[in-house]
């Protein structure tokens, strides 16, 4: 695609690229690859591919542990007026997961009620998925045992997808510390399976906490 100056299918290799390395858990390339795709689109006039490219950018700083980046790009995402809804939905996910892993869970809440809102309105469903998996973790952290886990950990999955096994990590901890039996043995089941289809090194050590 560089070489035939293809541009529209240069960034669509580039984003293919970074987000299939997110969701396998290679963050480092998933990284390079989306501060590649910026400048590419940058040096060839494509706005609205960058922007959402910050917003999947802003997705994988988070899930690489880079909060203090990923929340100042989210926050400087979300002063744009005109912020496309995708890219919307990511910046809000990761600043309420990060919110919600900081002890702020009424700030993670209100973040992730948007962000779930939007996702479910424009069919982003692993963002859905885990602005739900992140608002159990809200349920949890402020004392009930929420009701969301069953659904999340029974939820059929087509592809490998970087929020997965964190999602199932939780869901069997909290399930350990209710004593809730049925609910652990799902996630084992649920685990093994995904490890066995995907493979990624994220799933076996989801699996591996589980056993």
């Amino acid at each position: 695609a560089l070489d035939g100056n293809h541009v529209e299918e240069a960034v669509e290799a580039y984003w293919t690229l970074g987000a299939s390395a997110n969701d396998w858990g290679d963050f480092a390339a998933a990284e390079s690859a989306f501060d590649d795709a910026l400048a590419f689109c940058r040096a060839n006039g494509r706005a609205a591919e960058e922007e959402f490219c910050l917003g999947c950018l802003v997705v994988v700083l988070g899930n690489a542990g880079e909060w203090d980046r990923a929340e100042q790009l989210g926050r400087d995402l979300l002063e744009r007026p005109a912020l496309s809804p995708p890219s919307r939905t990511h910046a809000l996910l990761t600043r309420g997961t990060i919110a919600t892993a900081r002890g702020a869970t009424k700030r993670g809440r209100r973040l992730l009620g948007r962000a779930h809102a939007l996702a479910s309105e424009l069919g982003l469903v692993h963002s859905e998925q885990e602005a739900e998996s992140v608002l159990a973790l809200v349920d949890e952290l402020e004392g009930t045992a929420s009701a969301r886990w069953p659904g999340l950990v029974t939820m059929p999955i087509d592809s490998v997808w970087a929020g997965r096994p964190r999602g199932l990590r939780l869901a069997a901890t909290f399930a350990a510390l209710h004593g809730d039996e049925k609910l652990l043995n799902a996630c084992a089941e649920a685990t093994a399976d995904y490890a066995a289809r995907f493979g990624s090194a994220d799933a076996l050590a989801a699996l591996a906490h589980v056993l």
